[in-house]
């Protein structure tokens, strides 16, 4: 499988992929220069810090860019801001837009890296939506390889989401140790949400001690 080019895609969710210290979201998202890296990057601070409208009018612009890193973000931050605003069709609309980039290549890099950045969208929406997968979507593990480090990491935390929903508890937990062991550097917000799935895995399990734990590092 060809590997990921340094620089390619770098606009596909930059806050999601950077490793920031924690607390300092705002501050790296304002420190990008000038362009869509940032401006996505402030959508997605508006959105994982609980402004669902501010992350939509920051995003809906994006769906006409040039870029595709920055189109694709903006499907994703948009279908989430707007089920949270209770805009059902914007969120299918923009749902809809991601899909289409796994049958036809939308430019910005090599086919196989845009690729691999339409199928990491509309896999995570398939799966934390709760709905099919579209024809055509790539194996994940042929897209991981693809993805820049951070990105990586929250694509195995959207496998492990799947797994527990499928009742695979030990599997999931297995798969998020996994990705802790294999990451370079940390990545706060894959790096949440791979913990609070490692609590639900572990609750299921009824090892209440251990999802505690997971839990703090979560919230630490």
């Amino acid at each position: 499988m060809p590997r990921r080019r340094q620089g390619s895609c770098d606009t596909l969710m930059p806050l999601m992929n950077a490793p920031f210290a924690p607390g300092h979201a705002r501050e790296y998202a304002e420190s990008l220069p000038e362009g869509p890296r940032r401006e996505v990057a402030l959508a997605e601070f508006a959105y994982f810090t609980g402004d669902a409208a501010r992350a939509a009018a920051l995003a809906r612009p994006l769906l006409a860019s040039e870029d595709a890193g920055a189109r694709l973000s903006a499907c994703l931050i948009c279908a989430y801001a707007s089920l949270a605003l209770d805009r059902i069709n914007d969120a299918r609309a923009t749902l809809a837009r991601a899909r289409a980039g796994i049958e036809k290549p939308i430019g910005g890099g090599t086919s196989l890296e845009m690729t691999a950045a339409a199928s990491f969208v509309a896999r995570t929406a398939s799966v934390l939506l709760h709905i099919p997968e579209p024809e055509g979507l790539p194996p994940a593990g042929e897209a991981l390889p693809l993805l820049p480090p951070g990105l990586r990491l929250f694509a195995c935390y959207v496998q492990a989401h799947r797994l527990y929903l499928e009742g695979e508890h030990q599997t999931s937990q297995g798969l998020v140790l996994g990705a802790f062991a294999m990451q370079e550097d940390s990545y706060p917000i894959p790096a949440i949400y791979l913990h609070l799935v490692a609590v639900m895995d572990l609750m299921a399990r009824r090892q209440a001690d251990e999802a505690r734990a997971h839990l703090l590092a979560a919230w630490e």
